[in-house]
């Protein structure tokens, strides 16, 4: 393994811990002791909220630095993202009496709209590259112009 792959897979573990850490965080404010500051169904769409925000931002990053193969790196990201925020979770879940089937249906399948995003910004990124690769076309006529003649 080359130097610039473990600087990558150094990049893509960080990210993930810090999609995790900032819903994470977010999850503490809103619910420090024995009850949450909020009803609990918008404490869920703020912590979700965050790690959309966070994960937006980690692709922003993660993409800077890649030059090919986006739609295999967006997969690959989004879904080595996912399971560090599952590891995470469990990890942190321990102490807790949660069962599995409970942790999936309330929290841990919200997490797939990480790799979700990931294909997506790599899939665009693919397109607009095969764009730029061919000759501009020739702009169609919008409705409005066609319906003016």
């Amino acid at each position: 393994m080359d130097k610039g792959s473990i600087k990558k897979i150094i990049k893509m573990v960080v990210a993930g811990a810090v999609i995790w850490g900032v819903q994470y965080a977010v999850f503490l404010l809103l619910y420090p002791g024995d009850k949450p500051l909020i009803e609990m169904t918008l404490l869920n769409m703020l912590v979700m909220l965050a790690a959309s925000l966070t994960t937006s931002l980690m692709l922003v990053l993660y993409f800077r630095s890649i030059e090919k193969n986006f739609l295999k790196e967006g997969i690959l990201a989004g879904g080595a993202w996912l399971l560090i925020n599952w590891l995470l979770d469990m990890v942190q879940l321990q102490s807790s009496n949660i069962d599995p089937v409970t942790y999936f249906t309330q929290i841990g399948f919200q997490y797939l709209t990480i790799p979700v995003m990931g294909a997506s910004v790599g899939y665009l990124l693919k397109i607009k590259a095969v764009e730029k690769k061919q000759p501009e076309k020739k702009e169609e006529p919008q409705i409005l112009d066609l319906l003016r003649k």
